[in-house]
C-alpha cells in the first residue's frame, strides 16, 4: 500500500505540485499570462528600465551603471532607489530571446515567484520541517496576501530568495556553531542587498531580532554558565576547522565585505552629497500598526474588513494581513511547538517573529524603530510596513510546522484537516485584484515617446519633454527616461525614490522649469552664478512638446532675488492672469496660468511673504467647494513686462465636470489679491 501511494503522488512532486497550482492561480492568472505587467505604468516600469539600463551597459548602449541618464547631469542617480544587480540575470536571457523589454520583464517578474519558493522550500527543509510542511510554508512565502499589495506595486520587492536562506544558514549557525554556515548566511544575505536594498535591510532585521531570540532561548531555560559554555564552543569549532579552512572562511567573509562596500559606497556617496536622510516624521507614517495587520484591500474576501479600517495614512503602504488560513495554521504550529518544549528552533523562531513584529510596531506615534532609524543603513529605509514581506517566511515556518504536526498525528481526520486547509489557503491568495496594465500600454506609450525625439541629436544633447502624456505625471516622466534610454541620450526628466532637492515634478507643459532646473544644478555643483556655465549647459538642452520657452533664457538666467518688501493692494493688482486652462483630459487634473508683471519693478520671487498662485473650487453656480488651498510657486523673478506660465496641480476628487477653480494672486502668510478687491480669474475644468 505504502508503494501504491508513493508510485501514485511521489513525494517529490509534492512542492512541485503545490507551485504550479499556486504560480498558475495568482501571477499568470492575475497577469493573463504575459498580457499584462504587474503595477502601473510608474513604478513598475522604473524598475523595468533600471533592468534595462544594467542591460544596455553590457552591449555598450548606456554608459554607466550608477550615473544614469535622467535627473541629467545629477550623479549616483540609481542610489536613490533599488539597484537589481543581483536580480538581473533572471532579465539578461528573455531579453536576449525575445528582444522586448516589455515582455522579459513579466518573465523576470515570474522567475521571481520561481526562487521565492524554491528558496523557502530548501531553507524550512533545512530547519527540520518535512515535505509537506516545508511545502506549506513556502507557499506562504510565495504567494501570500500581503504579495497581492507589495509584489505587485513594487516589484523589485519580488526578489526575496536571499532572505530565507540566509535566515536558515543563520540559525543552523547559532545551533550547530558551525562557521561555514555564518558565511553562507553572510553570502545569501550580500546577495539579497543586490536584489533590493529594502528586502536586504529586512533580511538584517528578521537576523538581529532572530539572534536575540537565541540568546533568550538559550539563556533562561540553561542558566549563563551554560550561555558562557556555548560561547566557548563556538571558539573550539573555530579552531578545529584548522589553518586552511580559517582561512578560506576569512577570505570568503573579506570578499563578500568588499563587495558589500562596493554596492553601498554610491549609496553612501547619496546620502552624503544630496543629504538625502529620511526624517523620522516620514518614517513613522509607514511604521506597521495594529490597523495594519488587518488590511489587505486587494482581496475579495477580506476587502469588507479592511473597508471598517479607517484614516489610515499612506492606507496603500498598510496592506499587512497575512490571510486567515496563515494564523489558523500558523497558530495551530504555536500550539504544537509549545506543547513539545524541546525544539529550540521553533523557540527561537516564534519568539523572532515577536521581537520583530515589536521592534517595527508604533504605537501612539512611538516607536522602538526609532532607534533602528539612526543607523546609517537603516536611516534610508522608508516604508517599513513592507517587512511584511520577509516576516512571512517566519509565518510560513510557523505554520509549515503545524502542518507537520497535523500529518504526525497518523489519524486520516487531521491529513483531511489539512488537507482542507490548504485548498482554503491557495483560494484565500488566490482571490485578489491587484493593480496590473497590458503590456500593450507599455509598448504603444514606447512608440508614442519614440515619435517625439527628434532624429540626429547631437551626442551630448539633454532632453526635456513636456507631461503631456495620456498617463499621470510620474508615468510620463518615466515614459521619457525610456525614450532617452533608447535614444541613448541623458534628460532632465526623472522619476525614482527620491530626487535632487529643489525640483518641482509636476510642470506639465511649463517651460520654466527648465531654467529652475538647470539653476538648482549649478547651484549643486557649486557653479551658482556661472554664467558661462548655465549657457553652456542650457546648449545641450533640447525641450519637446513645450510652447513657452522663452529664448532668452538660453543666454540670461532668471534670477531669484531676496526681498522683504510686501506688495501693496495697487502692486497685486499689477499681476495679471491670463490664458488659464484647466483639464482632466490627461492624466491627473491640472491647469496652467500666464503670471504677467505689469509694474514698473521687478517681481521677486524669493521675498519674506513669497508671491504664489492660490486657488479654490466652485461649482456650476458658482458655490465655493474649498477653501483657497491651491498653491503653485512664481519659478523665478519677473522683470517689468515679463511672462511666465504656471503649472497648477489640481486635486484629482474636486476637479471634475462643471466645475471651475478660481484662480488669483497670494502673498503667502499675509494676504491674497482676491481679499483685497483684486478680481480672480475664473478658469472652467475641461473633461
Amino acid at each position: 500500500m505504502t508503494h501504491l501511494r508513493r508510485w501514485v503522488v511521489p513525494a517529490n512532486l509534492i512542492p512541485l505540485g503545490a507551485f504550479l497550482v499556486g504560480f498558475l492561480a495568482f501571477p499568470v492568472r492575475v497577469l493573463g499570462g504575459f498580457a499584462n505587467i504587474p503595477g502601473d505604468l510608474g513604478d513598475s516600469r522604473l524598475n523595468g528600465y533600471f533592468l534595462e539600463n544594467i542591460y544596455q551597459f553590457f552591449i555598450g548602449g548606456s554608459p554607466s551603471l550608477w550615473n544614469l541618464g535622467m535627473f541629467a547631469p545629477y550623479p549616483y542617480i540609481l542610489g536613490f532607489s533599488d539597484n537589481l544587480f543581483g536580480a538581473f540575470p533572471a532579465y539578461l536571457l528573455p531579453r536576449v530571446l525575445t528582444g522586448d523589454p516589455a515582455l522579459s520583464m513579466v518573465v523576470w517578474f515570474y522567475i521571481g515567484f520561481i526562487a521565492n519558493f524554491v528558496a523557502a522550500y530548501v531553507a524550512l527543509r533545512k530547519l527540520s520541517l518535512e515535505r509537506i510542511g516545508a511545502t506549506v510554508g513556502a507557499m506562504i512565502f510565495t504567494f501570500a496576501l500581503p504579495l497581492a499589495n507589495y509584489a505587485f506595486n513594487w516589484v523589485q520587492l519580488g526578489y526575496r530568495f536571499g532572505l530565507p536562506l540566509a535566515i536558515a544558514a543563520w540559525v543552523l549557525f547559532l545551533r550547530r556553531k558551525s562557521w561555514t554556515q555564518l558565511v553562507v548566511a553572510a553570502g545569501w544575505t550580500v546577495w539579497q542587498f543586490y536584489c533590493t536594498i529594502y528586502v536586504g535591510a529586512f533580511t538584517l532585521t528578521l537576523l538581529l531580532c532572530i539572534t536575540a531570540a537565541h540568546l533568550v532561548v538559550a539563556l533562561f531555560p540553561l542558566g549563563l554558565k551554560r550561555f558562557v559554555t556555548g560561547f566557548r564552543e563556538y571558539r573550539s569549532n573555530l579552531v578545529s576547522l584548522g589553518r586552511r579552512r580559517i582561512a578560506w572562511l576569512s577570505g570568503a567573509l573579506v570578499a563578500l565585505a568588499a563587495a558589500m562596500v562596493a554596492l553601498m559606497w554610491p549609496y553612501l556617496q547619496v546620502t552624503k552629497i544630496y543629504g538625502s536622510v529620511r526624517a523620522y516624521s516620514e518614517i513613522l507614517l509607514m511604521l506597521p500598526t495594529a490597523r495594519s495587520y488587518f488590511l489587505s484591500d486587494d482581496s475579495w474576501f477580506w476587502a469588507g474588513m479592511s473597508a471598517q479600517v479607517l484614516s489610515l495614512p499612506m492606507r496603500w503602504e498598510h496592506q499587512d494581513f497575512p490571510g486567515a488560513i496563515v494564523i489558523v495554521l500558523g497558530l495551530f504550529g504555536i500550539v504544537l511547538g509549545v506543547r513539545r518544549k524541546t525544539d529550540r528552533t521553533f523557540a527561537t523562531l516564534a519568539l523572532g517573529l515577536a521581537a520583530v513584529v515589536v521592534l517595527t510596531f508604533a504605537f501612539h506615534r512611538h516607536s522602538l524603530w526609532h532607534f533602528m532609524s539612526l543607523l546609517p543603513l537603516f536611516s534610508a529605509i522608508r516604508a517599513v510596513a513592507r517587512i511584511i514581506v520577509g516576516m512571512l517566511f517566519l509565518f510560513g515556518y510557523l505554520a509549515g510546522y503545524g502542518a507537520d504536526a497535523l500529518v504526525r498525528k497518523g489519524r486520516a481526520v487531521g491529513r483531511v484537516a489539512l488537507a482542507v486547509l490548504v485548498v482554503a489557503l491557495v483560494v484565500e491568495f488566490s482571490c485578489v485584484t491587484p493593480g496590473i496594465t497590458p503590456r500593450a500600454k507599455w509598448q504603444s506609450n514606447d512608440a508614442a515617446i519614440d515619435a517625439k525625439i527628434p532624429k540626429n541629436l547631437a551626442p551630448d544633447a539633454i532632453l526635456f519633454v513636456a507631461q503631456t502624456d495620456e498617463t499621470i505625471w510620474y508615468a510620463s516622466e518615466v515614459n521619457t527616461i525610456w525614450g532617452a534610454l533608447r535614444a541613448h541620450r541623458q534628460t532632465i526628466n526623472g522619476y525614482s525614490g527620491n530626487s535632487p532637492t529643489g525640483l518641482d515634478p509636476h510642470f506639465g507643459t511649463a517651460c520654466a522649469e527648465l531654467p529652475h532646473r538647470v539653476l538648482d544644478y549649478l547651484n549643486f555643483s557649486g557653479k551658482s552664478g556661472d554664467v558661462a556655465a548655465y549657457r553652456a549647459l542650457m546648449a545641450r538642452v533640447v525641450p519637446i512638446g513645450f510652447t513657452d520657452c522663452n529664448p532668452v533664457w538660453w543666454t540670461d538666467p532668471p534670477t531669484m532675488t531676496k526681498s522683504t518688501t510686501d506688495l501693496s493692494k495697487d502692486q497685486m493688482a499689477a499681476i495679471t492672469l491670463t490664458k488659464g486652462s484647466a483639464s482632466t483630459v490627461t492624466g491627473l487634473p491640472h491647469g496652467m496660468v500666464t503670471v504677467t508683471n505689469t509694474m514698473s519693478t521687478t517681481l521677486s520671487a524669493d521675498a519674506t511673504h513669497p508671491l504664489r498662485i492660490g486657488w479654490r473650487y466652485v461649482d456650476a453656480n458658482g458655490t465655493p467647494l474649498s477653501d483657497w488651498s491651491g498653491r503653485s510657486n512664481l519659478p523665478f523673478d519677473l522683470k517689468p513686462g515679463d511672462s511666465v506660465d504656471v503649472f497648477l496641480a489640481l486635486d484629482e476628487g474636486l476637479a471634475v465636470k462643471g466645475t471651475s477653480i478660481q484662480v488669483t494672486v497670494v502673498q503667502d502668510g499675509l494676504v491674497r489679491a482676491v481679499d483685497a478687491g483684486v478680481p480672480t480669474l475664473s478658469i472652467e475644468i475641461n473633461e
